[in-house]
């Protein structure tokens, strides 16, 4: 089911994209070369098919449907004479804007004097759509824990009768704009779990801040189907009712973590940290640090009610599915 096309472009940004169609077949894409100029320092320069004079040929060369054009590597002559041949022919032509990270839905199309141009809706951080926000948590928040109250008290037994130790466990987190605040959650781990994080860190297999062990010998047996079902998780409902966390944003980091981010990555911290999350359903501990940290800014960056429910329905397929959960 994927597109054969040729990337039109030598440059660093076709190169990114050739990266791209590579690492994720998903996205539809079969890249069967680029047109343009073969430098010698091209990391690709063996798959130069021609230059942009030949496309037409190399397309139907090597039965390729389109291409993937890479505007920083033509003249504003050469992409728009491009663009119009290859589409009276009959081929698709999609151009690679050097925009990341920021949601299609927040860019409008506007014709200004025969010139196309990508206007940038701002994301609205006050007034209304915040109010929404916190009534949709309050909702939500309050329906769920009336509903849960018995799995909630059924899973507080097991833990009392199972290990020793309090129920609950509780750990400083930071929330929104670094206030810290404690997190609280059904206990799964054994009660000196901290203690033995220190001899369990050559084990860790996450990158960056993060710490997590596939099979973690301080996770208790009824603790394992807690987070695998994510029962555990349940009474920050409670802090969501409070107003330190939200029903979705960025997953709350620990001080430590907090501590070896760089400026970029403390931008989660414009917003409510979140019961789920845009990384937690794409994923959730399967995920690298690189993808958490993109996944939340993302989330930040792009922030919308819209988003909230998508991704609040996202959860609870992952929920059932138990999938990435540990």
């Amino acid at each position: 089911m994927r597109r054969r096309i040729v990337i039109v472009g030598t440059d660093s940004h076709a190169i990114r994209l050739h990266q791209l169609f590579e690492h994720d077949a998903g996205l539809g894409y079969d890249v069967v070369g680029f047109v343009g100029r073969r430098d010698a320092d091209f990391l690709f320069r063996d798959r130069v098919l021609g230059t942009f004079a030949d496309v037409e040929r190399v397309l139907a060369a090597n039965d390729a449907v389109g291409v993937v054009m890479s505007p920083s590597s033509m003249l504003e002559d050469e992409l728009n004479s491009m663009t119009r041949e290859l589409t009276d022919a009959g081929y698709h032509v999609a151009i690679s804007a050097t925009l990341h990270d920021i949601d299609i839905a927040r860019l409008r199309p506007q014709s200004v004097d025969g010139r196309s141009i990508l206007y940038v809706e701002p994301v609205a951080r006050s007034g209304a759509t915040v109010v929404a926000k916190r009534v949709f948590d309050v909702v939500v928040a309050a329906g769920l824990l009336i509903a849960t109250a018995p799995i909630v008290l059924a899973a507080m037994a097991a833990i009392k009768l199972t290990s020793r130790g309090p129920v609950l466990f509780k750990q400083t987190r930071v929330g929104i704009d670094g206030r810290e605040f404690t997190m609280t959650k059904l206990r799964t781990m054994v009660v000196d779990a901290e203690e033995r994080l220190a001899e369990l860190a050559e084990l860790n297999e996450a990158d960056g801040p993060l710490f997590k062990i596939q099979h973690d010998p301080r996770i208790t047996k009824v603790g394992r189907f807690l987070r695998r079902s994510s029962i555990d998780e349940l009474p920050q409902l409670v802090a969501v009712l409070r107003g330190t966390m939200s029903m979705v944003g960025p997953r709350p980091a620990l001080p430590d973590e907090v501590r070896k981010w760089d400026e970029a990555t403390r931008e989660r911290l414009r917003v409510l940290p979140g019961l789920t999350g845009l990384w937690q359903v794409s994923g959730r501990s399967d995920a690298s640090f690189d993808a958490y940290k993109r996944l939340d800014l993302f989330y930040v960056h792009n922030w919308s009610i819209r988003h909230d429910l998508s991704i609040c329905l996202r959860t609870v397929g992952v929920v059932l599915g138990a999938r990435g959960a540990r």
